[in-house]
């Protein structure tokens, strides 16, 4: 019986996480996402301020296009965050109690199991996310990260 318990603190606790950071992120506008694309760009080549104004009004429209895409992708990813809190709660209540004390000391140290492949070459430990991704900061990024060759022709 006292797995089911924990089981279900556990359960409780991912949920009210979840949900709490899903409350907390903001969205960065397309203006926002724009400008610092735009600022990009100017850093990289060194463009003037005409020129980084010409390129974040095209990139301006292009943030435009797909907001409604990204708000879209933050909802499912909000989905799959608590769908898979949940199992992940189930799947840690079998373990034993000296595997969850070493689980909690890695969650300590930033660790955070996930399904992606870490291609960073930092040395995490086996199995974890790669520092200051999704995963392993436990908040869902408000959008991807600006790359300066997003916009190709």
């Amino acid at each position: 019986m006292m797995n089911m318990k924990s089981f279900l603190l556990a359960a409780g606790l991912v949920i009210a996480s979840i949900s709490g950071l899903a409350q907390e992120v903001k969205q960065p506008t397309p203006e926002q996402l724009a400008r610092t694309r735009a600022e990009a760009y100017a850093k990289a080549l060194g463009l003037s301020a005409a020129q980084t104004e010409v390129l974040f009004k095209e990139l301006l429209v292009g943030e435009e296009e797909v907001m409604d895409m990204r708000r879209q992708m933050a909802d499912l990813n909000a989905k799959i965050d608590a769908t898979m809190g949940k199992r992940e709660a189930m799947a840690e209540a079998t373990l034993g109690k000296e595997e969850r004390a070493k689980l909690d000391a890695l969650r300590k140290e930033g660790w955070s199991p996930c399904a992606e492949q870490c291609t960073s070459s930092k040395g995490e430990k086996a199995g974890a996310c790669c520092a200051g991704g999704k995963q392993a900061t436990g908040k869902a990024a408000a959008a991807p990260a600006p790359k300066p060759n997003a916009l190709s022709k």
